[in-house]
C-alpha cells in the first residue's frame, strides 16, 4: 500500500472481485455468540472501471442451509470523481445461534468490478 503524494491512501484496502461474474463465499464456523445482523463496508467509485457495477450479498446457517437468512444486491457506482465507502446492514431473518456456522457470499453480478472493504458480525 503506498501514499499518494498528499499524504492520503492511495488505495483503499480490501478484497476486489478480479473478473466479471466473480464470486466469492465467506464460512464462519461455530460461531461464538448468536448473530443477527451482518453488516458489511464497500466501496463506491466512478469510471469506466465501475460503469454498472452491482454485487449480490446473500447469508445462509448451517441450520438453514437451503434458504437465505438474508439476501440483497447494491450498486459500486457513483457519478462524483471519488471513491466512497458505504456500509449495507443486513437484518438476519432468523438469528445464528451460538456454535452454529454462517456463510456469507459475494456474487458479482454485472459490471467488471466491485471492492468489500469490511465486515461485522453483530448480535
Amino acid at each position: 500500500m503506498e501514499r499518494s503524494g498528499d499524504g492520503s491512501w492511495a488505495q483503499k484496502v480490501g478484497i476486489e472481485a478480479p473478473l466479471p461474474n466473480a464470486s466469492m463465499t465467506l464460512h464462519f464456523k461455530k460461531i461464538p455468540n448468536y448473530v443477527t445482523t451482518v453488516t458489511v463496508l464497500f466501496m463506491n467509485s466512478y469510471g469506466e472501471k465501475w460503469k454498472d457495477s452491482r454485487t449480490k450479498f446473500s447469508v445462509k446457517s448451517s441450520r438453514n442451509k437451503s434458504s437465505f437468512l438474508a439476501e440483497h444486491e447494491v450498486s459500486g457506482e457513483n457519478d462524483v470523481p471519488y471513491s466512497l465507502t458505504y456500509s449495507e446492514k443486513f437484518d438476519l431473518l432468523a438469528a445464528v445461534n451460538r456454535g452454529e456456522s454462517l456463510s456469507l457470499s459475494f456474487d458479482l453480478v454485472s459490471g467488471r468490478v466491485f471492492k468489500i472493504l469490511g465486515l461485522m458480525l453483530c448480535i
